[in-house]
């Protein structure tokens, strides 16, 4: 495989991709900022991903996984959009959540883990470690309790906690720990703002933004993985 890179390495045009098996060209491809490497669909049989990175800080990028036939077909199996292999594992950003509610820098992005498959992605089973720790959720409600509504940026600093923390805790498995979590950070935060007049825009009540908050969950191209992962339901537990 060969990458044509672009004269100047801040040049806005595309590299070229070239691919060729037993001297034949295989694959040919223009793309922006490529990239490419090996991963795994069965040890120790290795397979190609081609990468093609947009640039700017929204870090948006499409990879293109490839496993060659026998017979020297060379056509992609999967595209993926926004992810990354580290490890050897898959992970998945969601960008669902981006510039939703907050600035972009101040957007949640939670994550998935996956292994590349024939389809795609196998999603994996979160573990405890991709959980946030009592330690930071714990520091996420102390900035947002000592964030004053004056503030220029109060909406941002109350709002990407509050959402950072209540994300991760639904994409590690735990949904009813998440709104408990989002709950603490209404009465925190989110209340304060309501009544500074400051987020106009926003559901007047916890249960109104409960219900925003399940409804964009829901747009997700990952939501059945979400439902799957909370053992079918992601929906706000009854009060206490």
């Amino acid at each position: 495989m060969t990458i044509f890179s672009p004269r100047w390495s801040d040049d806005d045009f595309e590299g070229l991709v070239e691919v060729s098996i037993g001297g034949r060209t295989v694959y040919r491809s223009r793309m922006l900022h490529p990239s490419a490497g090996e991963f795994f669909l069965t040890p120790p049989t290795a397979s190609l991903w081609i990468r093609s990175d947009t640039g700017g800080s929204g870090g948006y990028s499409t990879t293109y996984l490839f496993n060659p036939d026998a017979d020297g077909a060379f056509l992609p199996i999967a595209v993926l959009e926004n992810g990354s292999f580290q490890a050897g594992v898959w992970v998945q950003p969601d960008v669902t959540y981006r510039y939703w509610l907050t600035a972009g820098v101040a957007s949640p992005v939670p994550v998935l883990r996956a292994h590349a498959c024939q389809t795609g992605l196998r999603f994996l089973d979160p573990t405890a470690a991709d959980a946030p720790s009592t330690e930071q959720l714990s520091a996420l409600k102390s900035s947002i309790a000592n964030t004053a509504v004056e503030d220029g940026f109060s909406r941002d600093l109350i709002l990407a906690p509050t959402l950072r923390g209540f994300l991760d805790l639904v994409y590690a498995g735990r949904a009813t720990d998440g709104w408990l979590f989002f709950r603490e950070c209404y009465d925190l935060g989110l209340e304060r703002l309501h009544k500074s007049g400051r987020a106009g825009d926003l559901p007047r009540s916890r249960t109104a933004f409960e219900s925003m908050l399940l409804a964009h969950m829901g747009t997700s191209p990952y939501f059945g993985e979400l439902i799957r992962r909370n053992r079918g339901s992601i929906a706000p537990p009854p009060e206490r």
